[in-house]
C-alpha cells in the first residue's frame, strides 16, 4: 500500500510532474493489487546502459539534470525515493525520464527534520518485535552508508544514489561493486572506490561531493544549501532548468570514451535488416586511415573460408583442435575459424578476453587468466561490425552493442571474418538473437 500512497500524493495531492510515472487508477483481485499507470515505451535507464555500455557527456548530463529536477520536486512533495536506481528511471515515448517503483519510498514528517528513524519497513505491528532487525531498503549498489547502519535517513540519500548512477552513466560501471552484497556494503561504508583513468573532471568533482558518507555534508542536504547548491555546480552550467522538460532529448547512440591512448568514438549506426555491415561507406572512411598503421593478421589465427569446408578437412581439424587446442573446451565441439585477444570494452572499462569465432555460428569470450566461459554474442541476421580505426571495432547486435579492441590492430580482419560467416549461415540465423548469456543464463563481462 505504501507504493499507491505515495503515486497517489504525487499525481493527486501535488498534481503531478513531468519526471515522474503518473496513478491513473488501481484495482484487486482476492490476491493482487493492479495499477494503471503511465506506459514507458522507451524502457529504463538500465536498459539503455546494457545496450550501450556507458552515456556520452550529452547525454549524461542531460538525464543527470533531468534527475536532479525530479528529485527536487518528490522531495518538496515530502517524500524520500530510497531505491533510485537506473532500473527506476523510465523513458516516455520522447525519451524523457520518468521516475518510478516507490516501494521503498518514505514520507518526511517536517517536525523530524529529516531525523526519524526509520522502522516503517516493516508491516504494521510487527515493529516492535522486529525492532533489532535491520532496516536496510534499496539496492545494493546504489544504497547510502546512513541506509546502512540505520541511520538519520533524508533527502541526501537520494543524492548519493544520483552520484552512483552519474559515475555508471559516465564509465560504464557502478563506483561499488563487489562478489556479493555484503563486501559491496563493506566498500560503501569505508568510501571504497575509485575513478577510472579518462573520467572528466567536472562530473568527477559533482560525484565526489554527492558520495559523501556523512549525509549532512552531502551535496543536497539542507545543510549544504539543499537542491539550488546542486544546480549551481559547475557541472550544470548549460542547463536551462525551467525549460528542461521542453527540450528534445539527446540520441542515445553507441558510444565509447577515449581511452588507452585511443580516441572517443561514436556511431549514428541502424541496425538495418538486409544490408552488409562492412559496407562501402565503411570502406571510404577507412581508406583515410595511414596505411602504415596496417598489420596484417597473425600467422596463429585463421581466416574465414567463404565456402564450406571439405567434411574431411573439417574433421582433420577438428580432431586436431581436440587435442591441441586449449579453448577447445568451450566452444561445445565446434571448429574454431579465428581466435585471437581482445579488450571488451564498457565505458571506460575493459577487460582482455579470448574471442573464438567457430561454426555455428558462435562468438564464444573466455577469462584466458581464469579459463572461465565468460558468454556468447548472440549471432543473428541482423548482426553487423563497424570498424572505427585498425584496433578499435563494434560489433553491433540488436540489444546491444560490444566495443573491441584489438592490440595487434586486426580489428579489420574480425570485421571480415564475422561478415562473412554471417553471410555463410544469413538462411540458418534467426531474425532476432537469443539473449547474450553463459550457459549458466546470467549474463557476464
Amino acid at each position: 500500500m505504501r507504493e499507491k500512497d505515495v503515486m497517489t500524493s504525487i499525481t493527486h495531492l501535488h498534481g503531478g510532474h513531468p519526471f515522474f510515472v503518473s496513478l491513473y487508477c488501481t484495482f484487486q483481485d482476492p490476491t493482487r493489487l493492479y495499477f494503471a499507470m503511465t506506459y514507458a515505451r522507451n524502457g529504463d535507464l538500465l536498459q539503455c546502459l546494457q545496450r550501450l555500455g556507458s552515456f556520452d557527456d550529452e547525454v549524461t548530463l542531460f538525464y543527470s539534470a533531468e534527475i536532479v529536477c525530479a528529485l527536487d520536486f518528490l522531495h518538496r512533495c515530502g517524500i524520500i525515493h530510497r531505491d533510485l536506481k537506473p532500473e527506476n528511471i523510465l523513458l516516455n515515448d520522447n525519451r524523457h525520464i520518468m521516475l518510478s517503483d516507490f516501494g521503498t519510498a518514505k514520507f518526511l514528517n517536517p517536525e523530524d527534520n529529516f531525523g526519524a528513524r526509520d522502522r516503517d519497513v516493516l508491516p504494521r505491528g510487527e515493529e516492535s518485535h522486529h525492532r533489532s532487525r535491520s532496516t536496510f531498503v534499496g539496492t545494493a549498489q546504489y544504497v547510502s552508508p546512513e541506509v546502512l547502519v540505520d541511520g538519520d535517513v533524508g533527502p541526501s540519500c537520494d543524492y548519493w544514489a544520483l552520484g552512483a548512477i552519474i559515475f555508471q552513466m559516465v564509465s560504464g560501471m557502478p563506483p561499488f561493486r563487489s562478489v556479493n552484497d555484503y563486501h559491496t556494503f563493506q566498500k560503501i561504508q569505508k568510501l571504497d572506490y575509485s575513478f577510472p583513468e579518462g573520467f572528466p573532471e567536472l562530473p568527477k568533482d559533482l560525484v565526489q561531493k554527492f558520495l559523501i558518507t556523512d549525509p549532512r555534508k552531502r551535496l543536497g542536504s539542507v545543510e549544504m544549501g539543499g537542491v539550488d547548491m546542486v544546480r549551481s555546480h559547475p557541472y550544470f552550467a548549460t542547463i536551462d532548468w525551467d525549460n528542461l522538460s521542453l527540450k528534445t532529448p539527446p540520441e542515445l547512440k553507441p558510444y565509447l570514451p577515449a581511452s588507452s591512448g585511443e580516441p572517443a568514438f561514436h556511431s549514428d549506426y541502424q541496425i538495418p535488416l538486409i544490408e552488409p555491415g562492412l559496407d562501402d561507406a565503411a570502406l571510404t572512411r577507412l581508406m583515410g586511415l595511414s596505411l602504415k598503421d596496417f598489420v596484417p593478421m597473425s600467422a596463429h589465427m585463421s581466416s574465414v573460408d567463404s565456402n564450406r569446408t571439405g567434411e574431411d578437412e573439417r574433421n582433420r581439424k577438428l580432431s586436431i583442435q581436440r587435442q591441441a587446442h586449449k579453448y577447445h573446451r568451450f566452444v561445445d565441439d565446434h571448429l574454431i575459424l579465428k581466435s585471437g585477444l581482445l579488450d571488451k570494452k564498457k565505458g571506460l572499462f575493459a577487460r582482455r578476453r579470448m574471442f573464438l569465432l567457430t561454426e555455428g555460428p558462435h562468438i564464444y569470450y573466455v577469462d584466458p587468466v581464469n579459463m572461465e566461459l565468460k558468454g556468447k554474442i548472440p549471432f543473428s541476421r541482423r548482426l553487423r561490425t563497424e570498424a572505427k580505426n585498425f584496433r578499435t571495432f563494434f560489433v553491433h547486435t540488436p540489444n546491444r552493442t560490444y566495443y573491441l579492441f584489438d592490440p595487434e590492430r586486426n580489428a579489420l580482419d574480425w570485421c571480415n571474418a564475422i561478415e562473412a560467416l554471417r553471410e555463410r549461415y544469413l538462411d540458418e540465423l534467426p531474425d532476432e538473437p537469443e539473449s547474450p548469456c553463459t550457459k549458466s543464463g546470467k549474463q557476464k563481462r
